[in-house]
């Protein structure tokens, strides 16, 4: 057996995962996340980063409670839906591993049902503590 590649990852999620994207999971265990983060009214206009955001479903509930929404996911086929419905995140396609913002520029990263498909799992969580503000949330 070969080992897994970082196109073979994106090629699952293009072709498998993303294969139906207006029939995802459902959406009220989204909201349940931003509440463990204790996101207040004080929290508007602080900044999110979700790593394997998908199709933007938590980052939409981010939006709602007026975080300024970023997300980055292997997939280019989620990114570009998602880019679709929300022009006005900052949305890349990429590795969790390489992340492509400045050290210490989120309030919130948050990685929800992603870690485990990483390949390099080490390298992705010091690259979430690298953008994670030092009195940011981590989730």
């Amino acid at each position: 057996m070969s080992e897994t590649t970082y196109r073979d990852v994106e090629q699952y999620y293009n072709n498998e995962y993303y294969a139906d994207l207006e029939n995802g999971r459902p959406n009220w265990h989204f909201s349940a996340y931003l509440n463990i983060l204790q996101i207040r009214r004080s929290d508007i206009g602080k900044a999110i980063a979700d790593i394997g955001c998908g199709t933007c479903h938590l980052l939409s509930h981010a939006n709602k409670r007026g975080l300024k929404c970023s997300g980055i996911d292997i997939s280019e086929k989620a990114i570009v839906h998602a880019k679709r419905r929300f022009p006005f995140f900052d949305l890349h396609v990429g590795k969790a591993e390489v992340l492509p913002w400045e050290d210490e520029q989120f309030d919130f990263v948050t990685c929800l049902g992603a870690l485990e498909h990483f390949l390099d799992q080490h390298r992705a969580l010091g690259e979430m503590r690298r953008v994670s503000k030092r009195d940011g949330t981590e989730f």
